[in-house]
């Protein structure tokens, strides 16, 4: 669930829940992008550097 977006942004803020994965909440932003972009947008926009996110993390998910 996304848990901050301000208006007209590109890039809203996501606490990463329990059974979260980059993959799962990269299909649910993806919006009929391919999801591998949307992954490696997320990879990129948060500095990750494998992938890997911790429960109650906040991630930066680009919306476009």
């Amino acid at each position: 669930e996304i848990s901050a977006c301000l208006v007209g942004s590109e890039m809203c803020i996501r606490d990463r829940g329990s059974g979260d994965s980059i993959w799962s909440i990269a299909r649910t932003v993806a919006d009929g992008r391919d999801v591998r972009s949307v992954v490696d947008a997320i990879v990129t926009a948060n500095s990750l550097s494998d992938g890997n996110v911790s429960a109650g993390q906040k991630i930066r998910v680009p919306l476009a």
